[in-house]
Parts: structure tokens; C-alpha cells; sequence
């Protein structure tokens, strides 16, 4: 396309494959108070476009608590990342909401944090006693980057 014809960095490689491998826990308390805990990006993917260039995605860890009232999930949560922005110690709060319907088949989400705004929908299906969760979430940045239009993805669970 036209663009890569105009930008260097795209002149070798036009796409690039990695993955990202996570791990992460979930406990239920009393009155379906839940905390979670996770670990992303532990293998630290290389993210780099250019051949023999090295652009690793730092590991993060997350912790969250849901709190429900009446029929909607109030959860707060942080992270911390193992990579200084600005000789400052990356760590991020979040605020959101969450609300399941149809007998908690659709689960609609909204989330704040310092860096974006992102709202989500995740199907919850049921096989063989197992469920499998199909989750969308859009996620729009807060003055950071301003010329996108936010980024989609998409991710399928299963709980056992």
C-alpha cells in the first residue's frame, strides 16, 4: 500500500508474530467479593518490525478486587510494570463497572485508568462442564497517543 512505500520502518518486514504468555488466579470470598491476581507477558515477547532489532514487552503484574452492589460489579484494580517511563516506576490504577445479563450468558464492561478508556463484552458458554468465555474489548487512550482510534482485541478463556 502507499504507506509502506513512505515508511522505513516497514521496508523489510510487514508483519511480525509473537505471543505473550500469562498466568493468573482467582478467589471468591464471602458475599462474592472476588480477587484476582495475574502475571502477563512473562516470556517478554519481542515486539520489533526490523530484522535483528530487539523491542521486548516488559512482564506486568495485576491485582484487582470486584466488589458487587445489587446487580452491578464494582471493581478497582492496578498493575505494575518492570519497565521505567520516564525514570518513573510504571504503575496504574483502574476504576470499572461490570454488569452480566441473561442469566449472566452477556457480561458488559467499562473501565477507566490513567492511560485509556475501554468498554468490553465477553459471551459465556457452557461445554462439557467447562465454561468458555469469548471476550471483545475496545480500548480508546487518554493523552497519550493522539492520532488512533483506539485498539480492538479479542481473547477466548477457558475456566476449569
Amino acid at each position: 500500500n502507499e504507506y509502506t512505500k513512505i515508511d522505513n520502518i516497514l521496508k523489510d518486514t510487514l508483519n511480525r508474530f509473537n505471543m505473550g504468555i500469562d498466568l493468573g488466579l482467582q478467589i471468591t470470598f464471602q458475599q462474592n467479593i472476588v480477587f484476582g491476581l495475574s502475571v502477563r507477558d512473562i516470556n517478554q515477547p519481542n515486539l520489533a518490525f526490523q530484522k535483528n532489532t530487539q523491542m521486548f514487552l516488559p512482564a506486568q503484574i495485576y491485582a484487582g478486587l470486584s466488589i458487587p452492589i445489587s446487580k452491578l460489579n464494582i471493581v478497582v484494580g492496578g498493575y505494575y510494570r518492570n519497565k521505567k517511563i520516564n525514570n518513573l516506576m510504571d504503575i496504574n490504577y483502574s476504576l470499572g463497572l461490570e454488569q452480566a445479563l441473561y442469566r449472566d450468558y452477556i457480561i458488559l464492561r467499562a473501565g477507566i485508568n490513567k492511560y485509556s478508556f475501554n468498554v468490553s463484552f465477553s459471551i459465556k458458554y457452557f461445554l462439557l462442564q467447562k465454561i468458555i468465555l469469548l471476550n471483545y474489548i475496545f480500548d480508546y487512550p487518554i493523552g497519550t497517543i493522539q492520532q488512533t482510534y483506539g485498539s480492538h482485541s479479542a481473547s477466548l478463556t477457558l475456566n476449569f
